[in-house]
């Protein structure tokens, strides 16, 4: 029986293992950047005078700042899997 190598190998598939490198990472990364910018909306919104709500309000808002996480976390991605990539090839 023989096995076919994952779309994770950077030998057999290179582009294809960059690009689900990249989103998984993102993945990873997005739950907690959006939950950092939640925690220090939430923590201006309780001062003293502050008329803004902490969370969002629907589930409109919700996904479009989930969404905007995301595509940081993306671009950020990027850069990192390309500098592992990078390093790991040089050492």
């Amino acid at each position: 029986m023989v096995s076919q190598p994952s779309c994770f190998d950077a030998r057999a598939h290179p582009w294809s293992s960059y690009f689900w490198s990249v989103v998984v990472l993102a993945g990873i990364l997005t739950p907690f950047l959006y939950g950092f910018v939640l925690y220090s909306d939430m923590h201006d919104a309780f001062e003293i005078g502050s008329e803004t709500a902490p969370f969002p309000t629907s589930l409109t808002e919700f996904a479009a700042g989930a969404g905007a996480s995301f595509l940081c976390c993306l671009m950020l991605a990027v850069v990192l899997v390309s500098v592992y990539r990078l390093l790991r090839r040089i050492v």
